[in-house]
């Protein structure tokens, strides 16, 4: 491979890739990506899926991160597989930030498909001011996914890239939805109140979100915020007729089964029970 030509790969629009490692993706697209979507090596350069069969240092998503932001893609899939035994390849630490994607947030106009989805050991460090970020960034955003491997943001997040993106269609993202949730959306704010329902989400994934983990299922706020919740949904995403309490990689989902012994799981029922009941009375 000309690697070391300028520009050795200009015809280059999709990079479809399977690797033992995300450290030789990382090298690879390190070794020709240029320090800018001018000096790199594949400048038409739409789509990237990569999936690395082992998971290995987090310190290695910081770096891809940080590459990725030298071009101008549309569309990003990056997924860690691992064995699908509870035990991790790695066992280091499990924490990386996302916030080296967004150091440049003019470079993710183009983005439309945005899948970052480390092994089941892994978890994205995610603020509010992130996904704030990111709305900002990616204003054509159509699909989203963490996986669900983010720590929880808000609902006012999660409201706030569902109704600035108008084009998305579906996300996965973990929410906190505790007794307190929805009393810390900002009412005041200028822009919330400008911002339109998203008509288009037909999809959400909330794997492993916490929601009233304290106190019994009925009395004396639970059924409150059984209502509450669903209605949030309704306002921001009319469409929106389920949630998924799941990840959609097989491979994943032992991470959820602590969910499954708490009343989480009931809880998140009842809340797909009335948004079913709202979208279908609109409807």
């Amino acid at each position: 491979m000309p690697l070391h030509a300028p520009q050795p790969f200009q015809a280059l629009t999709h990079l479809h890739m399977s690797c033992e490692s995300l450290s030789l993706f990382s090298s690879l697209l390190h070794s020709i990506s240029g320090t800018d979507s001018g000096t790199s090596g594949f400048p038409n350069l739409k789509k990237i899926y990569n999936i690395a069969l082992h998971c290995g240092p987090t310190s290695i998503w910081s770096e891809l991160l940080t590459i990725l932001t030298r071009t101008k893609l549309e569309h990003i899939s990056i997924i860690e597989k691992c064995n699908p035994e509870p035990k991790p390849c790695y066992t280091g630490p499990t924490f990386f930030e996302l916030r080296p994607f967004l150091a440049r947030p003019t470079t993710l106009v183009n983005i439309k498909t945005l899948l970052i989805f480390p092994a089941h050991g892994g978890s994205i460090i995610l603020t509010d001011a992130d996904v704030h970020t990111l709305a900002h960034a990616c204003p054509h955003l159509y699909s989203l996914s963490l996986g669900n491997h983010n720590t929880p943001v808000s609902l006012g997040a999660l409201g706030y890239i569902v109704r600035r993106c108008r084009e998305l269609c579906e996300i996965s993202l973990r929410v906190d939805a505790r007794l307190d949730a929805l009393g810390t959306i900002p009412l005041d704010d200028d822009e919330q109140m400008y911002l339109q329902p998203n008509r288009r989400l037909m999809r959400l994934a909330i794997g492993g979100s916490p929601i009233a983990c304290v106190g019994p299922l009925n009395p004396p706020t639970a059924p409150d915020l059984m209502m509450s919740i669903p209605r949030f949904l309704h306002m921001i995403a009319p469409r929106l007729v389920k949630i998924s309490l799941e990840s959609h990689f097989v491979w994943t989902r032992y991470r959820y089964r602590e969910m499954k012994t708490a009343n989480d799981t009931e809880r998140w029922e009842k809340v797909k029970d009335v948004l079913s009941e709202l979208a279908q009375g609109d409807t």
